[in-house]
């Protein structure tokens, strides 16, 4: 059932990245109350991922390594706050503020994104294709 979760290649299709991301909020819903904050906050984030997935699908087409990147991203957000949960001592009562998500799926939008560097992932010079780059290689 959670098999393209648990697959290691990074996305390449933006239908790649569409199933793992809504796969991700079934099991958070599974594993948290939908009234979690946690859950809440990437439901809204879901939400906003679907009513623009067509303006989405194109800006992600135009380079296929952004779908990892953004993938990335996702994960590093979700490191830290689950890091800095597990920091919190048990009986001390804080408010941690969730993942901002859609301010993620935002700066895409206007391209204001900057893509985290994934590691073992070949550099890629803007002006060239990821071809030109192999073929000078070699």
């Amino acid at each position: 059932m959670f098999q393209h979760i648990f697959k290691s290649d990074w996305p390449t299709l933006y239908t790649q990245l569409d199933t793992t991301l809504k796969s991700y909020h079934n099991l958070i819903v599974l594993l948290f109350k939908p009234t979690h904050p946690y859950t809440a906050a990437y439901s809204i984030f879901l939400n906003l991922w679907n009513s623009i997935s067509v303006q989405l699908a194109e800006m992600f087409s135009t380079d296929p390594s952004k779908l990892a990147q953004f993938l990335c991203s996702i994960q590093l957000r979700n490191a830290v706050y689950w890091q800095s949960i597990n920091a919190l001592y048990v009986m001390e009562v804080h408010i941690l503020p969730t993942p901002d998500f859609t301010e993620l799926l935002n700066s895409v939008r206007i391209k204001a994104w900057i893509p985290p560097l994934l590691q073992g992932a070949p550099l890629v010079d803007v002006n060239h294709s990821y071809e030109t780059l192999v073929t000078k290689a070699k």
